[in-house]
């Protein structure tokens, strides 16, 4: 019984860890270009922000999804993931422009990093709606 309820939450434990890494690696590790010489920043710093804020939402979320039994709820909240996790996949490129040039770090290392979390974590969204319907 409790390894059947351990196997339900793998893919709640999963977005979690992967909400994680999105709002925190998008702030160290996979972080777009810094400020300029003047102070200011780039589109690039903005895109950056607003995928954090999106990595935290979701990590709230998947805390969420967490707590909740396996079923109708627990699914709804999975679907109610996907939308933004397609979001932070859209935002660094495509809704906040990023950089000129190829080599820049936000479009060399920022976009493609939160385009494979986001499209993972959508992913495994699908995955615990569908384990949770059938659940339900």
């Amino acid at each position: 019984m409790k390894e059947n309820r351990l196997t339900e939450k793998i893919p709640g434990i999963a977005l979690l860890c992967l909400s994680l890494v999105l709002a925190a690696g998008v702030s160290t590790v996979f972080r777009g270009c810094g400020p300029k010489e003047d102070g200011g920043f780039m589109n690039c710093h903005w895109a950056q922000a607003a995928v954090c804020c999106m990595g935290v939402i979701l990590a709230v979320d998947s805390l969420i999804l967490l707590l909740q039994r396996a079923g109708r709820s627990a699914a709804a909240v999975s679907a109610a993931m996907i939308p933004v996790e397609i979001a932070a996949v859209l935002i660094p490129g495509r809704v906040i422009p990023l950089c000129m040039m190829a080599e820049m770090r936000c479009r060399s290392v920022m976009s493609p990093a939160v385009s494979v979390t986001g499209a993972v974590m959508a992913l495994l969204s699908i995955v615990s709606v569908v384990l949770n319907v059938r659940k339900g």
